[in-house]
């Protein structure tokens, strides 16, 4: 289950390998959060040529280890937990994202802010 302190895998190359969530943003459920939800994250390894130690980032979730069913009937399931960075105006910190990502980000709230991390992505499942 992914909920409040998740150590997730960092998939863009912002310079952060792994981090960890601190809150959920915006997240119908109390205990855990959905694809395509945007949560607050701390770095946990990084990098070292980039000086983003100890400071809050927002990140978005565009996949999940827990089974998750979509509307019309299709469970997907990825093989671990990925997170995007994104600073405190929604705009991707990296330029390159490594891997799928969920078509609910095509459909989320923040469809403006996120057209360009699809431009950037190969696939979307």
């Amino acid at each position: 289950m992914a909920g409040k302190e998740t150590v997730l895998s960092v998939v863009d190359n912002s310079g952060i390998i792994y981090a960890k969530c601190i809150n959920k943003s915006s997240s119908l459920n109390l205990n855990e959060f959905k694809l395509a939800s945007v949560i607050t994250i701390m770095p946990k390894i990084i990098n070292y040529s980039k000086p983003l130690r100890k400071k809050k980032y927002l990140g978005l979730v565009v996949g999940l280890k827990k089974i998750t069913m979509r509307p019309n009937g299709i469970w997907i399931r990825f093989d671990k937990n990925r997170v995007l960075m994104l600073n405190e105006s929604f705009k991707f910190l990296g330029t390159r994202i490594y891997g799928p990502i969920c078509q609910e980000i095509k459909k989320s709230g923040y469809k403006n802010s996120f057209k360009k991390i699809v431009s950037y992505s190969k696939i979307t499942i």
